[in-house]
């Protein structure tokens, strides 16, 4: 769970590419050009962990409404909740994919419907990203989906999934976790397991 939420422009915080830079490496002992532009960095870092933070992060939704990056933020916060409020995300990701169209955001909000809402409503945020084949290649789609699928007890559609995951991905590790979970019938690495 993130304990730090770093809120910046999407495209990240254009000041940390300027130089030139002694070395040629951003170095704050040896460039006072860089302590400079880092100090008007327009990106701000907030422990949610610390009340003040977390308040911070709630005055920013209150008033600067709700922009992309502070959506983010609010999602990471959520995330930090105990018990984590999937609903909330899941409201939070339906704003941020009308603010920001992305089938990666999709992705994810796919996930939080489907803690919040149940299998199959995640699944039905799913399926137009999958019919699309934009992300084809991309392993934490296919993963999803055969959670998903999995958690709806459609096993048989879950172990296709369950392979183009493992198919797609280029990590050794998650490789390695995908195959253990299908080794198991579909069931995620416990603590301690």
């Amino acid at each position: 769970m993130p304990m730090l939420v770093k809120v910046e422009p999407i495209r990240g915080d254009a000041t940390r590419a300027r130089g030139p830079f002694p070395g040629g490496t951003p170095d704050p002992e040896a460039s006072g050009l860089f302590v400079y532009l880092n100090a008007n960095k327009r990106g701000v870092t907030l422990e949610l962990e610390h009340p003040e933070g977390r308040a911070v992060l709630d005055q920013a939704v209150a008033l600067r409404g709700r922009g992309p990056y502070v959506l983010q933020a609010a999602i990471a916060s959520v995330q930090t909740d105990d018990p984590i409020g999937w609903t909330e995300i899941a409201a939070l990701y339906g704003e941020l994919a009308r603010r920001a169209p992305s089938p990666v955001i999709e992705v994810n909000r796919a996930v939080a419907v489907g803690l919040a809402d149940g299998p199959l409503a995640g699944l039905a945020v799913l399926a137009p990203v999958l019919a699309s084949g934009e992300l084809d290649g991309y392993a934490p789609l296919h993963s999803v989906h055969a959670d998903l699928l999995d958690r709806a007890g459609r096993a048989g559609e879950a172990a296709a999934a369950w392979a183009r995951a493992i198919e797609t991905t280029d990590n050794a590790a998650l490789r390695d976790a995908l195959e253990r979970r299908v080794a198991r019938g579909g069931e995620q690495d416990r603590p301690g397991a």
